[in-house]
């Protein structure tokens, strides 16, 4: 009987055996099959694991170049002498392999000297890398806000940057088999080869267009704040001319070795588009050129390239240019139109400037329609609810009927609104003394969503000039005051937000 047993025993462990060995090919042949086929889908050129560990020294500290959302980048030499970048994706990166392949597509056929060249890829069980050109100077960035290093950039091979970005842009919009917007162009995704020739890289968001297509709407918000257009940012509408807005950022950067983002100045608490379009309106758009360039610049080149990076800039998607324009106009000598006043005329996301409440009883101050009116109005309104409840309008009477309104803040301290022709549609102050100035006159916008104006140097929380609370609408608000989010700091003209809702 214990012989039967055993014979038993036997027989089911060398069948269990026999069946692990089976599912763990089964699962092993799965897997190569999978690989197989996301290889196949990718249509590249394929480096082997071995190649790659060998080209980077088994992906040695040493031969580390940096690290991004996508992974660890590598420099890599090749047996024939090649040197490359490996861009290896990292196992808890938040770019998985959608992400992946989305780069791969984008840039698999793409031909332009001014895109980096994807080389080929690696797939080997769960590592994934993309191999690219490498260029030797790493990126912009590293460059123009670096004090030691800027001076590398005299204004001839800024110039020539400027030029370089706007071509490869162009290429992508119009040139390419499918109209591709990046939606990450910034000063990080710019990479210099030897001679400081410059290559649009990093193409993990990039979105393409086909056939007809002109724009398109997310609920997820990527890129990177200080280069995202106003549209982008508040509505998730992106375009070709999100890139053109952050093409002229990047222009004002180049020009001011200054960073959009963090900007400080302190005459004013303007962010660097609000700097630059003041000194552009004032004349004396030379103060915004970088110290470290020189005497190497030649005037008309510097303050096209303004012009053009303001044109870029604007408020209002469509009065921004195309590239194939921007492209003209920064190598020739065309007429340039003028610039309207840029988006995020203050900085937006900076609590020392123009500060933004993300809670649910955050208000915030817009220009936008209402109901499926096609006319646009001064307004204040909850911001996070999902029905956007309207509390107050100053223009209801006398909506303005395009996207050229300024709202304007007088040294008398009165808000007006001013259309096309620069005619007043609405004062805050009718009844004003024309005669009657204020003293460093603020517009603010309470958190109890009380529109107020008041004297900037009036330390007295209540002591206003002028205040919406004095004109209800439908909707009666509390009167808490929590706080203030700035709106202008200075007589002037200040954007109109236009948002639709």
């Amino acid at each position: 009987m214990g012989v039967i047993l055993l014979g038993l025993s036997l027989t089911w462990y060398v069948l269990k055996k026999k069946k692990q060995k089976r599912n763990g090919e089964l699962v092993h042949n799965s897997e190569e099959n999978t690989n197989e086929e996301e290889k196949k889908d990718l249509e590249l050129p394929l480096f082997d694991l071995a190649t790659i560990l060998n080209a980077t020294n088994n992906f040695s500290i040493e031969n580390k170049l940096g690290e991004g959302g996508f992974g660890p980048v590598y420099k890599g030499l090749l047996q024939q002498g090649q040197e490359v970048a490996v861009k290896r994706l990292s196992k808890d990166s938040r770019q998985g392999l959608i992400e992946f392949k989305t780069e791969v597509i984008h840039i698999a056929n793409l031909q332009h000297r001014n895109l980096v060249k994807l080389l080929g890829c690696c797939i080997h069980g769960q590592e994934k890398m993309l191999i690219y050109e490498y260029m030797s100077n790493k990126s912009l960035e590293s460059f123009i806000f670096d004090k030691r290093r800027s001076k590398e950039l005299d204004w001839p091979k800024r110039f020539l940057i400027i030029n370089g970005i706007a071509r490869g842009l162009l290429y992508l919009h119009q040139d390419s088999r499918l109209r591709i917007i990046h939606r990450d162009l910034k000063a990080d995704n710019i990479l210099l080869d030897s001679e400081m020739g410059p290559k649009i890289s990093d193409f993990g968001i990039a979105r393409s267009f086909g056939g007809n297509e002109t724009e398109a709407n997310t609920t997820k918000v990527v890129g990177t704040l200080g280069y995202i257009s106003p549209e982008y940012a508040s509505e998730g509408l992106y375009s070709v001319k999100s890139d053109v807005f952050s093409f002229g950022v990047m222009v004002l950067e180049i020009v001011s070795g200054k960073r959009n983002r963090g900007f400080s100045h302190p005459d004013h608490r303007l962010n660097l588009l609000g700097h630059a379009w003041t000194l552009y309106t004032e004349g004396r758009y030379l103060e915004l050129m970088d110290a470290m360039v020189g005497d190497t610049f030649q005037p008309s080149e510097v303050l096209r390239s303004i012009h053009v990076g303001l044109l870029c800039v604007q408020h209002c998607a469509d009065d921004r240019p195309s590239m194939s324009s921007v492209v003209l106009m920064l190598s020739s000598e065309v007429a340039l139109p003028q610039p309207r006043e840029p988006g995020f005329f203050c900085d937006w996301n900076s609590s020392r400037n123009c500060r933004s409440y993300s809670g649910t009883e955050a208000i915030t101050l817009l220009v936008g329609r209402l109901g499926n009116s096609r006319n646009r109005y001064l307004g204040i309104w909850y911001k996070k609810l999902a029905t956007g409840t309207v509390v107050w309008v100053a223009n209801r009477d006398i909506p303005l009927t395009d996207s050229s309104g300024v709202l304007k803040v007088t040294v008398q301290g009165t808000l007006v609104i001013l259309n096309a022709t620069n005619t007043i549609i609405w004062s805050s102050n009718a009844s004003q003394s024309a005669s009657q100035s204020a003293q460093n006159p603020t517009a603010q916008l309470l958190e109890s969503g009380n529109l107020v104006m008041k004297n900037g140097n009036d330390s007295d929380p209540e002591n206003f000039l002028w205040q919406s609370f004095d004109y209800p609408g439908n909707t009666l608000l509390p009167g808490m005051k929590l706080g203030s989010m700035v709106q202008s700091n200075r007589p002037g003209s200040v954007p109109v937000i236009m948002e639709d809702h």
